[in-house]
């Protein structure tokens, strides 16, 4: 089990696709997919999901999914779009739902922010979830095993070995 933990680690800290200062991995992009994908949506047009796809990089590099009271409804609002629309575009072109999205989002910002701020790792697991939007020490815990399959006591541990 410990072999596994350990291997799940350097596939974060070393990982195939760096994970960029905004939180989300390094995308390649495939301009042909994307126009694929942007073709199904027929009952949405292409400049909608476009304008959207570029509001939700805006809200990534402003870190507006570290807020804790966030909900489809205010990101909505802040992105000047209705929720349908919204989450079809982070369904769609995104791949997952709202709520997977922003947890996501939360897991990388958290994993980046471990390794560069030394001091983070000093802090409970209640103050980290806070931290980085979560509502309990929980359901941060459970994010990151839900993504990385380890747990974030196990990643702060292997940091400090690292250093």
């Amino acid at each position: 089990m410990k072999k596994q933990y350990r291997k799940r680690f350097e596939a974060i800290i070393h990982p195939a696709t760096p994970i960029v200062a905004s939180g989300t991995r390094a995308e390649k992009s495939d301009s042909a997919a994307e126009e694929n994908k942007m073709q199904e949506q027929q009952w949405l047009p292409v400049e909608v999901v476009q304008q959207l796809l570029e509001k939700l990089a805006q809200f990534e590099l402003n870190k507006g999914f570290l807020e804790k009271t966030i909900s489809i409804q205010k990101v909505a609002l802040q992105l000047n779009t209705n929720t349908k629309y919204l989450s079809k575009v982070i369904n769609e072109q995104k791949g997952k739902t709202f709520v997977y999205y922003i947890n996501e989002l939360r897991i990388n910002e958290a994993v980046v922010q471990l390794q560069a701020q030394i001091i983070l790792r000093n802090y409970t697991m209640p103050y980290l979830a806070n931290e980085f939007g979560f509502n309990s020490a929980e359901a941060f815990s459970s994010a990151f095993y839900k993504k990385y399959k380890i747990k974030p006591t196990f990643f702060i541990k292997a940091l400090e070995k690292e250093n």
